[in-house]
């Protein structure tokens, strides 16, 4: 389990923002569901590597020189142990710096794509937050040194496995909402893949407060996006970054879109 009850976790009970393609956001409005990766398919070697268990690798590597069979089967158990329960969607702190230039690249569909806020303070008095969670990761100079350091009975080691990365990663600012899928409830998500890879989990789309549209976004990308809301009858802010010509900054303004939308929408009714 990656909460423990005596330990200090650093939850992230603040806004966070989410990047995607332009295609993906109204598929997570429209259904209501928002997919959560097991780690071991993401783009960091080290993510929920089972190498990070505190248990000694040197006498299993030994071991694999004789028997190779035996020594994968107890790095599959322990694979096992740290994977198959622990789905993740990721979020950042920012999208704005100048590092987030790197998450608009990255994950924003090279700045085509678009990123949403989601306010997780609603979550701060949520009886079930230990099942579903948003933390903020920790960015360390050595993963080798966090490892030997600890124990199968430290508190933490929840938090070094799915919580703890390289700070080659940092730029990131990361805030993971993590599922247990072995204590969640099992009526509020469905599988992907036969693999187990994915996880949909149910996800109102009234939780996000703002749309941000990156720079090379396209006008047809924002009316489908707003009609997706539209659909649902939420209506978020909606803005959009630029380059400024004259100091070559990101800026970011608001596309009056939500104003217009309800205005209209009044006038209907």
């Amino acid at each position: 389990m990656l909460v423990n009850e005596n330990m200090t976790i650093p939850f992230h009970f603040e806004p966070a923002y989410k990047f995607c393609s332009a295609a993906t956001l109204p598929l997570i409005v429209r259904t209501s569901r928002l997919r959560f990766s097991r780690a071991d398919t993401f783009n960091d070697a080290f993510e929920l590597t089972p190498y990070l268990i505190p248990i000694d690798w040197a006498e299993i590597t030994e071991l694999g020189k004789t028997n190779m069979r035996a020594a994968k089967e107890l790095e599959c158990l322990a694979f096992k142990k740290v994977c198959s329960s622990l789905y993740i969607s990721c979020f950042s702190k920012n999208y704005m710096t100048a590092k987030s230039q790197l998450m608009w690249a990255h994950y924003g569909d090279n700045h085509r794509g678009v990123c949403f806020c989601v306010d997780f303070s609603v979550l701060q008095n949520e009886p079930n937050v230990k099942s579903y969670y948003p933390v903020e990761v920790q960015y360390t100079d050595s993963l080798l040194e966090e490892r030997n350091r600890r124990t199968l009975e430290s508190l933490d080691i929840g938090m070094l496995l799915g919580a703890t990365k390289s700070k080659v990663w940092k730029y990131e600012e990361e805030v993971r909402v993590i599922v247990e899928s072995d204590s969640f409830d099992p009526s509020k998500f469905e599988s992907v893949d036969k693999k187990g890879h994915q996880i949909a989990v149910k996800f109102n789309p009234e939780c996000i407060t703002k749309v941000v549209f990156g720079i090379k976004s396209s006008p047809s990308d924002v009316e489908e996006i707003a009609k997706s809301f539209c659909d649902v009858r939420h209506i978020p802010e909606f803005t959009k970054l630029d380059l400024n010509p004259l100091s070559l900054e990101i800026v970011e303004r608001d596309l009056g879109l939500k104003k217009l939308i309800l205005d209209s929408q009044n006038k209907v009714e």
